[in-house]
């Protein structure tokens, strides 16, 4: 049993620019005060151009039960299991096309 996903990661939207630290963003202070906010729809989004945001996701499972009957009254059952799990998923979470948030 598995799966790969290598579809795209979500994309945020910019609600508002509000800073909890004064003076913490200088360099895009002017930029992010302009940014317009997304409209009330769901499919308006923004993100860093010439970004790659393709996840790279993988996941495969394996699974073995065996049962021993040692006699008429006990059972020796053993399970077994592996998983292994493989994620790259970059995201853009400031929902703006400003390479602002690394």
């Amino acid at each position: 049993m598995g799966g790969i996903d290598k579809s795209d990661t979500q994309a945020a939207q910019f609600v508002k620019f509000a800073p909890t630290v004064r003076r913490g963003y200088q360099d895009f202070t002017q930029a992010l005060s302009a940014y317009v906010p997304a409209p009330n729809s769901a499919r308006v989004a923004d993100w860093d151009p010439n970004t790659n945001f393709r996840r790279d996701d993988n996941f495969h499972q394996f699974s073995l039960r065996a049962d021993w009957d040692l006699s008429d009254a006990a059972t020796l059952t053993s399970i077994t299991a592996w998983s292994d799990f493989k994620q790259h998923a970059p995201v853009d979470s400031d929902g703006t096309y400003l390479d602002n948030f690394s």
